[in-house]
């Protein structure tokens, strides 16, 4: 499966870079220096969307086929063996979300914005300890729905801060970021409450790079981009992780499989 989890994270990281460029393209050439507002008629801004687009379907049709393959179950089957350089990684994420958050506290506009960032700092446990979490049993759990909550109260904290906005350039890649992180964060729960769907928890922690690490390139989401950055990198080490705890399908997975069709 090693080949698969590279595959995987490679082809993320190249959308997401490609995505990141393209955004900070549009923010210098697409905006209007004195009034902040969108050019007319910039191809960028159907160049963005449409990249983001396409990196969406080519990540599915990537992950779609890893349905051949045996998922296992059991939290702790499918976040077993994580290799010492995906912990390396997830400590480093969970450090940078650490860092974002307290920034995020002292410069957040607004009282849910700031416990936003209160919520984002006890999550940064369960981020660097995710593949730990279900030896934890209910604490585990618990403190896996911590990113679930955090991401849940910024959506709403975000579009309340930007809804008054016209440019709805300027913050609509936020939402989407944050929405995306938040979708990854809930699908890798899902596995601590024994509601696992592998292929789809997989997907959502490649998408979320994509998403949220071209917001890096915007100057509105300050200490946020930090955050949503870093639990994006830490979802697709997860995501490399469930793959690598797959398995080719035996012969009597595939008759469990005909006799529950019929």
């Amino acid at each position: 499966m090693q080949r698969n989890a590279w595959i995987n994270t490679i082809s993320t990281l190249v959308f997401s870079a490609f995505c990141a460029l393209l955004r900070w393209l549009q923010n210098i050439n697409v905006f209007e220096e004195e009034t902040g507002l969108v050019k007319a008629g910039s191809a960028l801004n159907y160049l963005v969307a449409l990249v983001a687009i396409g990196a969406a379907v080519a990540l599915w049709v990537l992950c779609r086929p890893l349905e051949r393959y045996s998922a296992p179950t059991e939290p702790e089957e499918a976040f077993a063996d994580a290799p010492r350089g995906l912990m390396a990684v997830l400590v480093a994420a969970a450090l940078a979300a650490a860092v974002g958050s307290v920034f995020f506290f002292f410069t957040g506009s607004s009282l849910l914005l700031r416990v936003t960032a209160l919520l984002s700092l006890l999550s940064v446990p369960a981020l660097m300890l995710y593949p730990y979490l279900p030896r934890w049993g209910t604490l585990g759990a618990v403190l896996s729905l911590a990113p679930v909550l955090s991401f849940s109260v910024y959506l709403v904290a975000a579009y309340r801060e930007y809804a008054g906005n016209p440019v709805v350039w300027s913050y609509a890649p936020l939402i989407l970021a944050v929405a995306a992180v938040l979708y990854g964060a809930f699908q890798m729960s899902a596995y601590l409450f024994y509601r696992p769907r592998p292929v789809m928890a997989i997907y959502s922690g490649c998408l979320a790079p994509v998403l949220a690490l071209g917001i890096l390139m915007d100057t509105a989401a300050g200490a946020a981009r930090l955050v949503l950055g870093a639990w994006s990198v830490g979802l697709l080490a997860l995501s490399g992780l469930l793959i690598l705890n797959l398995s080719e399908k035996s012969a009597a997975d595939d008759g469990d499989m005909d006799e529950d069709y019929e």
